[in-house]
């Protein structure tokens, strides 16, 4: 144990003395991600994690490790009560934290590195063995369904809902990011300003932007994510930018705080079948303070 521990604290120490110089960044991203307001003890939020978790290790699987809570073999085996460790040290505070306040579904994902092994274990000793090849057969079902909605969305996603399309949260960034780049081109700017984290790691990818071609516009002095943390937007900044947004009432608030602000372009993209978003592109210069 005191050579495990010993192992674990070298190979994580780099991250740990990272997380210290920089206040604990991340950290405190998760705390606020898993704590968004609103009402706490929510059966509701917790059902709807637990029903998730049907989709990511899949519903025999999920059952199966449910099942073992309240299985008596696996605390005679201590192979058995090894990975139930390893599996249920992480899965119970997830589920717990989804009543208390909310968590994402891939949270729990950690839990399944043991957890398969030990459903599949449990399933075998009760000589359930039909459940195995059920499993796997539900998951080729569900991969099946979903590169058939990729193929199928990847010709006509504009004349598709938006609900089955596995990358309907990407289909934003092309429409978005080209007015963006090339308006950035045409004024000369000299960095991309946004408060919207994803849509400037889009046009980032798309336009070959780096970090320093970048601001985030951050109220909050504190950092919540990588963005943030290397790229807010600092008063007294002096670089001609292009502001984007999704919405113009946002852009017109960021544009108040610079000294001269210009806007170029708003308007309406579709992205499915009845469902449209909208961008504002500003030129602004002369960054006082927020």
């Amino acid at each position: 144990l005191l050579v495990a521990g010993a192992v674990a604290l070298a190979v994580f120490s780099p991250n740990l003395i990272w997380q210290m110089t920089n206040d604990f960044a991340t950290a405190r991203h998760v705390a606020e991600d898993a704590a968004p307001g609103g009402s706490l003890f929510n059966l509701g939020k917790m059902g709807e994690f637990l029903g998730a978790q049907l989709g990511v290790i899949g519903p025999i699987w999920f059952l199966a490790m449910l099942g073992g809570l309240v299985w008596r073999g696996w605390g005679e085996d201590w192979r058995m009560r090894l990975i139930g460790w390893q599996t249920y040290t992480v899965l119970l505070p997830i589920i717990l934290l989804a009543f208390i306040t909310r968590a994402h579904p891939n949270w729990a994902a950690p839990a399944y590195v043991a957890g398969s092994i030990f459903a599949a274990r449990y399933l075998l000793t009760r000589d359930w063995r039909r459940a195995l090849p059920l499993q796997a057969g539900i998951g080729a079902i569900g991969a099946l369904a979903v590169y058939t909605a990729a193929f199928a969305y990847a010709y006509a996603p504009q004349s598709l809902p938006r609900g089955p399309d596995p990358f309907k949260k990407m289909r934003l960034s092309e429409p978005f990011c080209a007015p963006v780049l090339a308006a950035m081109g045409e004024e000369g700017a000299e960095a991309l300003l946004s408060n919207d984290r994803r849509r400037l790691s889009e046009c980032m990818f798309l336009g070959g932007l780096t970090f320093e071609d970048i601001a985030v516009w951050n109220p909050d002095p504190w950092p919540e994510n990588h963005h943030e943390l290397v790229a807010t937007l600092q008063p007294g900044d002096q670089r001609v930018m292009i502001l984007a947004t999704m919405t113009r009432s946002s852009a017109e608030a960021v544009s108040r705080r610079f000294d001269e602000a210009r806007e170029i372009e708003t308007g309406r993209f579709t992205t499915h079948k009845g469902r449209e978003f909208s961008y504002s592109i500003w030129a602004v210069q002369g960054f006082r303070d927020y």
